[in-house]
């Protein structure tokens, strides 16, 4: 007969190890289960809310929200802007927004990209990015022109507003440049405005949302005033200013101290003839910055690239087939903020996903 010395014990005693060893997870104490789960991939985090009513739970309360929003971690969304004729044809979902997580690539290079399907609670496929603030999307209704969504990518959840819900604050004394939206900082929505003559000296108009108050702002010193070939965003909480005007060079124009005219400062030069010759020509956008400073461009031939200050080298981003050919792109700070708590106390109809894609 064999021994059976060092073999592995069977029967009740085995089980009851493997069940201490499957429910040890759920023995930690939730603040160091919160700290756990902090630290995993954005589209991990999302898809641990289905794992148990506990971890749905811990991801869902505010003490973990809050802690996400101090990471201030970003997050790319894409949008195909194509008619939803187009986009059937090409095998692509009308109103499906994707998340690309670029700060979690792992070590084969690879995005994290994470799918939000708003097709069950929006009305319309005919919708424009806006813009970003404090974690949710803004979505613009292009037919009906009065129409706004707001969205929660992390959580799903979206508010309609209807076009009775609005009021009128005034004209605006200045002609906005009509070609971008609203670029949101500080409170205030900020635009270029259409310089065609010398009535208006200022380039950047501001609207102050708590008091409804519309200001100028001054441009850098010495700075053109053909507005059809620049830009306004925000890059680290920093309102920018790029100038695409030049043959040779993009400036990025940096307003360090908000307000402060004297501030702004030419912080990134990039050479056009650095670039492929695919994007020479082209219309070029900053998007977002990395944690280690790289600066995320995109432009207006569907193209994203990394650009590193330091080595002054650019690095394609390559997107799965499944976004699309075309695509509108935002920088989004991830936030599990519920969008029920934040609205509750204001108009629009809220609609809670019943599963969130992944």
């Amino acid at each position: 007969m064999k021994s059976q010395r060092g073999r592995k014990p069977r029967g009740r005693h085995g089980d009851n190890q493997d069940q201490d060893a499957n429910w040890s997870m759920s023995m930690l104490p939730h603040d160091v289960t919160r700290d756990i789960l902090m630290r995993l991939p954005l589209k991990t985090i999302i898809q641990s809310r289905g794992v148990c009513r506990t971890w749905r739970s811990l991801l869902s309360d505010s003490c973990f929200s809050k802690l996400q929003r101090e990471r201030a971690q970003s997050m790319l969304v894409l949008r195909s802007p194509s008619s939803c004729v187009s986009r059937k044809a090409a095998g692509v979902g009308p109103n499906e927004f994707y998340m690309v997580d670029l700060e979690s690539a792992g070590v084969l290079g690879r995005n994290h990209v994470m799918k939000f399907n708003t097709k069950n609670n929006l009305p319309t496929c005919h919708v424009e990015l806006v813009g970003s603030c404090n974690g949710l999307l803004c979505l613009f209704d292009k037919n009906s022109k009065k129409s706004f969504y707001l969205c929660s990518p992390m959580t799903g959840e979206i508010c309609i507003f209807g076009e009775d819900e609005w009021k009128s604050i005034g004209e605006i004394p200045f002609p906005a440049y009509k070609k971008f939206f609203g670029v949101s900082l500080n409170g205030a929505l900020h635009w270029i405005v259409n310089l065609d003559d010398d009535e208006y000296p200022d380039l950047i108009c501001a609207l102050d949302i708590d008091i409804q108050r519309i200001r100028p702002m001054s441009p850098p010193n010495g700075f053109r005033k053909d507005t059809t070939e620049m830009s306004l965003g925000v890059l680290r909480d920093r309102l920018f200013i790029c100038d695409n005007m030049t043959l040779y060079d993009l400036d990025i124009w940096v307003m360090k101290d908000y307000g402060i005219k004297d501030s702004w400062t030419k912080e990134i030069v990039i050479t056009k003839n650095s670039l492929s010759s695919m994007l020479q020509n082209c219309f070029l956008q900053p998007v977002m910055v990395s944690k280690d400073g790289k600066v995320l461009i995109s432009s207006d031939s569907n193209a994203l690239v990394w650009y590193d200050p330091t080595s002054k080298s650019f690095t394609d981003v390559t997107l799965p087939s499944r976004i699309g050919p075309e695509f509108e792109a935002v920088c989004c700070v991830a936030s599990f903020d519920s969008l029920s708590d934040i609205m509750k106390k204001n108009a629009g109809r809220i609609y809670v996903p019943d599963k969130h894609s992944g």
